[in-house]
């Protein structure tokens, strides 16, 4: 049953306070640490220290109770991860101060192609030594995963290392790459509680710098079977390193050891020993800006990574081309992560990990992530991963990730265990992602979650298998999950094929159970456009009311972003695809008023801040290659055609006197983010061949911004009247709620005039809640509502009028006066399309009674009106 206006207003209540009481008990501690120690890190910096210094200014925070420690602005390289105490919080000044990534692996050529190849020749065996621990790459692909091997010979006359086994999968020469440089192995086992673990080689470390040693499943801290730790010393002389903490797992001999490391790590030792109140702020964390990252990947290196921790704060951060994940929360709860950025990491943007409850996501983004395919990493926006618990997403923005923008909400484990429940997705944009917009793939029989007001369009990129809100039962039932208010799209041309979906999958044949997709509450949504179907629905028992779809083909006009960019990052394509045939290779931006060049080319993530430019007239052309010879170009803004130009300059929205005077975009690009993109065509008007896109990302900052209206539905089809008998009937409940003390009375009167041709039954409510002061005015809410029930075998359309009036007179014994009248006229229009049942789903036949529903807006609260 969906919950009422007032259970939801109590529900909505109820989080806030317990949001606002985990704020307030972290933020109230850090203010207090912050007033009583900031520490300045400049005199502690050292850039040949692996950790640049920092540390120490953590240490020395920590030491005196907790604290703030302020990076300058600069570029800060490190070979280990910053370990964050209890207590402490790590600032910067915003963009300008950037951790990055130390050295990288390195790559040699593979000179021959074949299959079972334990003897390869390659472009130079110099670099190589009998003993070394190397990665055979079949490609840089995400898709191929690296074998490590080690190298038993080396032929230098033939120019061919020989490995300890042969490689199976194809080489091809010249694609195919051997890398080294950060990996050994373990010469003996090591044993949970040591220090000291004996290498083949240590040349690989120095000290001070991070390691990641991988062990079994099931072992170490959160049974994850991996170990980040850090070298203290080394003794070459028996091949040892002393490490700085003792082993949480015991790993066996000749497993494969690697310099590899978090940015920022944070370790507690159980759910009952957490490190807490600590906080990452205003600064950036990079990794490498190439195809080419290090073999090793594990969640567990995530560049900000915390474990076991409680009253984390990470507020205005970028995580940008990390060889993992963005941010990794596991095992944290009463924590907020806000108004940050992960893009192109080589793993998910944001990762609330195992048992993790009580966060939230707010105005975050997740923009462009890579995944790791090869590791069953898909690269989503956001992943929710086991038993979450109220991780709450609001007003954030996922855009054109390798996986879903959200991914596996209810997930857990095949046996329907580690469920996520009772979170809440809302006032967000899942946008251009490969795989689907919100993918649910489990949640169990009573999931509580939430999904609501958000813009899902063109989803699915990857012409897969995905709906817009893919409810899928692969881990679990999908059960008692609410989709309401939504804004589901697909625009001309994207292959988002299905809107809301509901989808059955049998488990696999070790579980005798197929897990079912039912009891789920899809109302109010706007569904547009979707070639295969708006909305499917298989559960006999779900509710599906007041959805109002357009058939495929309808023109669509794209509900507006306006969400505000969170951090400020330039955002550089990872892999550009080489062009071919004609091409844009570049966009640039003019001021319209001045026709003067802003930017050329645009960078890739650039903010444009109108009130810095001084003007919201701003015009963007594309150049091309070759520079004659083109038909037109067509440019594309979130996805959606803006104008398609068939003459010289190429200009966004055209230009007058020979392209000496360009028009600006009009309307101007609204607050928040936006995709612009440009192609050419061998034919005007966008006909003919188009050659490679060119694709940016641009944040505009408007401190002026307006809510942009969302459009409605505005086919208000003829109703098809049958014969039949009205019947009115209007039962107001006039239940005030009063909390003061002065006890007001209310009286409430409503009328209700229906004359629709099927039954109706129009009902008033008044709440009235009214302060104790006297001087002040009582809230009171009216609100009614018109429920006209149409049965119909297919496509039924129906039109109702109501008109409903209350009044309400509030007179307190110390004499204000409230009086509030709310009238309502409502004319409904709906079109109703029946659910979709797959063929090969026994489950198919289900009837949905749908109410007439009036239409609806989906509200964007976090537009600045």
């Amino acid at each position: 049953m969906q919950p009422s206006f007032v259970q939801q207003r109590f529900r909505s209540v109820v989080s806030a306070l317990i949001i606002l009481t985990f704020g307030l008990g972290s933020f109230s501690w850090l203010l207090q640490s912050a007033f009583a120690n900031t520490i300045d890190a400049t005199p502690y910096l050292n850039p040949l220290a692996p950790d640049f210094g920092i540390q120490a200014a953590i240490d020395a925070a920590a030491a005196q109770g907790g604290g703030t420690v302020r990076l300058p602005a600069g570029s800060f390289t490190l070979e280990t991860y910053l370990d964050l105490k209890t207590g402490v919080t790590l600032q910067g000044v915003g963009a300008e101060t950037i951790l990055k990534a130390g050295r990288n692996e390195q790559r040699v050529f593979v000179t021959q192609t074949g299959s079972n190849l334990s003897t390869i020749k390659v472009a130079s065996v110099t670099p190589f030594r009998v003993g070394m621990i190397v990665y055979v790459w079949r490609s840089t692909e995400l898709r191929f995963l690296p074998g490590s091997y080690e190298i038993m010979s080396i032929n230098s006359t033939n120019q061919t290392i020989t490995l300890d086994r042969a490689v199976n999968y194809p080489l091809t020469a010249n694609v195919s790459q051997v890398s080294y440089g950060l990996y050994t192995k373990l010469t003996g086992a090591a044993t949970q509680g040591t220090n000291v673990i004996s290498v083949a080689d240590t040349s690989v470390f120095n000290p001070g710098e991070g390691i990641i040693i991988k062990g079994t499943e099931g072992t170490g801290i959160g049974n994850w079977g991996v170990e980040q730790n850090m070298v203290d010393s080394i003794n070459t002389s028996n091949n040892t390193l002393t490490l700085k903490k003792p082993l949480t797992l015991s790993v066996p001999n000749n497993s494969v050891v690697s310099h590899a490391y978090s940015a920022i790590f944070a370790l507690g030792t159980n759910f009952n020993n957490r490190l807490q109140n600590m906080g990452v702020r205003d600064l950036t964390i990079e990794g490498w800006n190439t195809n080419q990252k290090p073999a090793f990947y594990e969640f567990y290196i995530g560049a900000i990574n915390f474990v076991y921790c409680r009253f984390v704060t990470i507020d205005n951060i970028t995580v940008r081309y990390w060889h993992s994940d963005g941010v990794s929360l596991q095992s944290c709860d009463q924590s907020t992560v806000s108004n940050s950025l992960a893009t192109a990491n080589r793993g998910h943007g944001f990762h609330p990990g195992t048992a993790s409850r009580d966060i939230e996501f707010f105005k975050i983004q997740g923009i462009g992530n890579l995944g790791y395919a090869a590791r069953g990493t898909a690269g989503d926006g956001l992943y929710y991963c086991w038993a979450n618990q109220r991780v709450n997403i609001r007003q954030s923005v996922f855009r054109n990730n390798a996986g879903s923008g959200v991914g596996d909400l209810g997930g857990g484990d095949t046996d329907n265990s580690s469920r996520d429940t009772d979170n809440i997705i809302e006032d967000s944009i899942m946008e251009g992602n490969f795989r689907a917009g919100i993918e649910v793939n489990g949640g169990g029989n009573t999931a509580n979650n939430i999904i609501r007001r958000n813009v899902i369009r063109n989803n699915n990129t990857g012409n897969q298998d995905y709906a817009g809100i893919n409810l899928l039962s692969k881990r679990g039932p999908v059960q008692r999950y609410i989709i309401q208010d939504n804004i589901v799209e697909n625009t001309a041309g994207s292959n988002q094929l299905f809107g809301i979906r509901e989808v059955n999958l049998a488990v696999p044949p070790t579980t005798p159970v197929d897990y079912l997709t039912d009891f789920n509450t899809i109302t109010n949504n706007t569904i547009y456009n979707h070639p295969s179907n708006n909305l499917v629905v298989i559960g006999p028992n779900t509710v599906a009311t007041g959805n109002i779809f357009t058939a495929p083909g309808a023109v669509i006009t794209p509900t507006p972003t306006n969400i505000q960019p969170t951090a400020t990052a330039t955002i550089a394509p990872t892999n550009t695809p080489t062009p071919t045939g004609s091409y844009v290779p570049r966009l640039i931006m003019y001021n319209a008023d001045t026709d003067q060049v802003m930017y050329d080319p645009i960078p890739n993530g650039v903010t444009i801040n109108y009130a810095t430019l001084g003007t919201r007239n701003i015009s963007i052309v594309a150049p091309t290659a070759p520079s004659s010879g083109i038909g037109s170009v067509r440019f594309w803004v979130d996805s959606v055609v803006y104008r398609t130009e068939s003459g010289r300059p190429y200009s966004i929205a055209g230009d007058q006197t020979n392209g000496t005077d360009f028009l600006p975009m009009n309307p101007a690009l609204a607050h928040g983010t936006h995709v612009i993109k440009a192609a050419t065509y061998t034919g005007s008007g966008g006909t003919g061949t188009q050659g490679t896109p060119y694709q940016i990302v641009i944040n505009i900052v408007d401190s002026n911004a307006t809510a942009t209206p969302i459009p409605t539905n505005t086919n208000t089809p003829v109703p098809t009247v049958p014969t039949a008998t009205a019947t009115a009937t209007n039962t107001p409940t006039n239940t005030p709620t009063n909390t003061a003390t002065n006890t007001p009375t209310a009286t409430a009167i409503a009328t209700a005039t229906n004359t629709p041709t099927e039954i109706a039954t129009p009902t008033a409510t008044v709440t009235e809640v009214a302060t104790a002061t006297p001087t002040e005015i009582a809230t009171i809410t009216a609100t009614a509502t018109d429920v006209a029930t149409v049965t119909a075998t297919e496509i039924a359309t129906a039109t109702a009028t109501a008109t409903i009036t209350a009044t309400l007179t509030n007179t307190p014994t110390n004499t204000p006066t409230n009086t509030a009248t709310a009238t309502l006229t409502e004319t409904p229009t709906a079109t109703l399309e029946p659910s979709v049942t797959p063929s090969n789903t026994p489950t198919a036949t289900t009837t949905v009674t749908t109410p007439v529903p009036s239409t609806h807006h989906v509200y964007a609260p976090w537009v600045t009106n």
